[in-house]
């Protein structure tokens, strides 16, 4: 045998035994994953027998597609979560070429929101999801934050108006560039509630000075979430909260903090915005303002309050990407969930 015909036959079973190790593996992270969810249903049962409810701290697994997919049926969810997360992939696919694919083990939820996703379902502030999806950026992408590179990716070319596109017309004397930048995306555990009562001001500062600036986007990124996916949320609006705790709409963004509610930060609301105007040409938002995940610094600018609440609408003249004062409570605020 030469060794042309040597190297290809050991090429050739390295391949072979390659292919066997790799069905191996993915065998035993079945296996894996089946026996993690046994031992998730014994510790509910062996709680339900000694009348206790499960803690956080048990209930704290990360469930992967097939398993949350699963738990919603076994909870009397009436949602097709494989035909939703086909049609994220089919909107995706127009923004990025027809040859993005949502890999499905990035479609994961924390157990422990099981409850709250529930209560959301029930009472109508849950009735879809959606999944911000990036591809590999490029040079000019990687310089931006989220919500900048999801702005320009996603309505530059929409066919939407954009209100106040250009100029310095919001009150915080930002331009629209310029809130794209400096919006910080944060999450409820962000906040010492008591001190954001007091002063949320001081607080918005500490949280800015502490975390900021605001991250730039990642390539290849999949997030996942449920949400409300109503071009406009109703005026009797019920909300859930991260507990799982059915609770009246705060209406200021320091309430929805308060009571540990959590909602679309501004990337995630420009998806959203697309993602419905793609249906009829309508656009999101059309009768009240939404509070956004994220708090805005204009201290450079002398302006009063030198912080602010992310908002959104599109009362005016097309698509409105804004900020008020977190205290701002009117009745027309609302949120858009976000578990």
């Amino acid at each position: 045998m030469d060794r042309k015909m040597f190297e290809a036959g050991l090429f050739a079973k390295k391949e072979e035994m390659t292919n066997e190790a790799q069905g191996e593996a993915l065998e035993m992270d079945k296996k894996r994953d089946e026996l993690l969810a046994d031992v998730a249903a014994k510790k509910s049962e062996l709680a339900e027998i000694e009348g206790r409810p499960e803690t956080n701290k048990e209930m704290s697994e990360i469930l992967n597609f097939e398993q949350l997919r699963d738990k919603l049926k076994e909870r009397g969810i009436d949602f097709n979560l494989e035909k939703a997360v086909d049609d994220q992939e089919k909107f995706w696919q127009k923004i990025y070429g027809s040859d993005l694919k949502i890999d499905r083990s990035k479609i994961t939820k924390d157990a422990k929101l099981l409850k709250a996703i529930e209560a959301g379902f029930k009472n109508g502030c849950v009735n879809g999801i959606e999944i911000v999806v990036t591809s590999e950026l490029s040079a000019e992408e990687t310089k931006m934050t989220a919500f900048q590179q999801a702005f320009h990716k996603l309505l530059d070319s929409s066919g939407m108006n954009i209100w106040a596109k250009t100029g310095a017309e919001r009150w915080t004397e930002l331009e629209l560039e310029e809130l794209l930048q400096r919006a910080l995306p944060v999450k409820c555990s962000d906040f010492n509630v008591e001190d954001l009562k007091s002063d949320w001001i001081k607080e918005f500062i500490r949280i800015l000075d502490a975390n900021g600036p605001a991250p730039k986007q990642k390539s290849n990124k999949v997030e996942f979430f449920f949400t409300d996916t109503r071009q406009d949320i109703p005026a009797d609006q019920k909300l859930v909260n991260l507990d799982g705790e059915v609770v009246e709409n705060p209406r200021s963004f320091i309430g929805a903090i308060a009571n540990k509610i959590s909602f679309t930060n501004p990337e995630e609301e420009v998806v959203m915005a697309r993602q419905l105007y793609e249906k009829d040409k309508s656009y999101i938002s059309r009768k009240f303002w939404e509070w956004l995940m994220a708090i805005v610094d204009h201290r450079d600018k002398g302006v009063t309050p030198s912080v602010s609440a992310a908002s959104a609408d599109s009362l005016d003249d097309g698509f409105n990407l804004y900020s008020y004062n977190a205290d701002y409570s009117y009745d027309y605020y609302r949120l858009r969930v976000r578990l």
